[in-house]
Parts: structure tokens; sequence; C-alpha cells
């Protein structure tokens, strides 16, 4: 997995909701749950460098093989 994120250059971003959703620094990560429907943690979605509008949501249990076969289309 780690070789393949490396080979197609894909950044990891981890949105740390530890302050609690009412804190200022975490509205930028509610408004994208928001936007990509969903409420619950964690949310699991690939921005793609050509179509950062429309991420690719993950279901909530992905598997290895889901997401392997995701970064392969990229």
């Amino acid at each position: 997995m780690v070789r393949t994120l490396q080979k197609k250059r894909v950044r990891v971003l981890n949105a740390d909701l530890t302050p609690g959703l009412r804190h200022p620094s975490v509205e930028p990560i509610r408004e994208e749950m928001v936007r990509l429907q969903r409420s619950t943690v964690p949310v699991l979605a690939l921005y793609r460098p050509d179509d950062r509008q429309n991420p690719l949501v993950f279901p909530e249990i992905c598997t290895p093989e889901t997401l392997l076969k995701a970064l392969e289309d990229l």
C-alpha cells in the first residue's frame, strides 16, 4: 500500500476533530464533511488532481483492495 501511495504521489491528510466540532479550527473539516454528506469519522476520500471538487468517497468500511483499485485508476 505504501509503495502504491508513493508511486502515485498521493498526499495523505489526517484531519483532527479532537478540539470538538464547535472549535473554529475544525470548521473547514466540518464543512467538507457536510459537503461530502458524511456525519461520522473517519471520512475516507480520494481527491484527484484533475477534479478536486468531486472526490471519490469510500464506504465507511473500506478494504485495502478497494483503495488499491481506486489508486490504480488515477
